[in-house]
């Protein structure tokens, strides 16, 4: 059985490495306080996946993906939003979240759930 070695980066930040690749989970490095990890200290990466686009997830994840030459995994609009930063649609360096659960380039098995993740709205009125 592969040998997996799980980092808790902070926050809800994690790197995953194996033989055979390293994949960050919703990579927020810079200006996490949870964390002295930064971007610029980032050597390899082949995989970064988003769950979703909250800045507390998103993070660095574009920038990671870029600098490393890592492929980007995300929901639809995170990819639109990551052609918007470089990595363009159609090529390796950019998967739909569906496409990535059927590449057998990926050395890492990702089940997506979806969930709804956001904030209430005041009531009307209210301070």
């Amino acid at each position: 059985m592969a040998e997996l070695k799980v980092t808790f980066i902070g926050h809800a930040s994690f790197r995953f490495e194996s033989e055979q690749s390293v994949t960050y989970f919703d990579a927020w490095l810079d200006g996490n306080p949870t964390t002295r990890s930064t971007l610029a200290e980032v050597s390899r990466a082949d995989l970064v996946i988003a769950t979703h686009g909250h800045s507390d997830h998103i993070g660095d994840s574009y920038g990671l993906a870029k600098q490393t030459g890592a492929t980007f995994v995300g929901n639809f609009e995170l990819c639109l939003v990551a052609a918007e930063h470089g990595l363009h649609l159609g090529e390796d360096a950019l998967h739909f979240l569906e496409m990535a659960l059927r590449s057998e380039e990926v050395a890492l098995r990702v089940k997506a759930q979806e969930v709804i993740n956001s904030i209430l709205p005041k009531k009307i009125g209210e301070k």
